[in-house]
C-alpha cells in the first residue's frame, strides 16, 4: 500500500452542446442514447474508449453516465428537450484529470517532489518534501518481486530532529527481511544509529546491508 501524499487534481467542466438541430420525427428518447453520446462525445474528446461504470436518471429524458475514458475518470449529463415536434440534445461532461492536463499529472507532480539518494537492499530511497511541521522525509519503494501488498513505506520529521539524527525509515516487506535507511543533512557529522553506516552523499543504512 502506497503511503504517499497525494496530489489532487481539480476537475475542469467542458460545457458541450451536442447537437442543436431538431429532428421534426424523433423517437423518445432513452438511456441508451444518453449512453452512446456520452460516449461518442468522450471517445473524441480524449481519443481514448470511454467505459461506462454507472447511469442514473435526473428527471424525464434527462440522465447523468458516469465512467473512465483511458486514465481519466468521466461525469457526463445528457438532457433531451421535445418541443413542437422536434427534440433538443444539451451535453455537459467533464474529465478528472482535465483535458488540458496529461493524465499522469499528478504522478510527474509527486515524483518530481522527490529525490533519489541511493538504493539500499534492492529498495530505492529517495529524499521527499513533507507537510510543514515535518518538511524533512524519507521514502523507501521497494523493487524486488513477490513481497506483499506494501510496497512502500515513509517518515518525515522537523527541520531540528533532522539536523540532529536525520530521518529513518524502515519497511518490512513480508518475506523475512527488512529494509532500512536514514537520511541526512548535508555535511552530517552527529551520531549514526548503532550498526549504521554511511553509504552516500545523504544515506546510511545498516552496515550489513546490501
Amino acid at each position: 500500500m502506497r503511503q504517499t501524499t497525494a496530489v489532487l487534481l481539480a476537475a475542469t467542466l467542458l460545457a458541450v452542446t451536442a447537437s442543436c438541430a431538431r429532428n421534426t420525427n424523433p423517437d423518445e428518447p432513452t438511456v441508451h442514447d444518453a449512453t452512446a453520446a456520452c460516449v461518442d462525445h468522450l471517445r473524441r474528446a480524449t481519443g481514448q474508449d470511454a467505459t461506462v461504470e454507472a447511469t442514473s436518471g435526473r428527471g424525464d429524458h434527462a440522465w447523468t453516465v458516469t465512467g473512465q475514458a483511458g486514465d481519466r475518470t468521466f461525469t457526463c449529463e445528457v438532457t433531451y428537450t421535445l418541443s413542437g415536434g422536434g427534440v433538443r440534445t444539451d451535453l455537459y461532461y467533464e474529465t478528472d484529470p482535465p483535458l488540458d492536463e496529461p493524465a499522469d499529472t499528478a504522478q510527474r507532480e509527486e515524483d518530481d517532489k522527490r529525490q533519489h539518494i541511493g538504493d539500499v537492499d534492492g529498495a530505492s530511497v529517495y529524499a521527499a518534501q513533507g507537510t510543514p511541521d515535518q518538511p524533512r522525509c524519507i521514502v523507501i519503494v521497494l523493487d524486488r518481486p513477490g513481497v506483499n501488498d506494501t510496497s512502500e513505506a515513509a517518515s518525515c520529521t522537523t527541520d531540528e530532529d533532522f539536523a540532529q539524527r536525520g530521518v529513518t525509515v524502515r519497511l518490512d516487506p513480508g518475506d523475512g527481511g527488512r529494509v532500512t535507511a536514514t537520511l541526512l543533512p548535508d555535511g552530517f557529522t552527529g551520531q549514526l544509529e548503532d550498526g549504521f553506516a554511511i553509504i552516500g552523499p545523504n544515506l546510511a543504512a545498516p552496515s550489513d546491508a546490501g
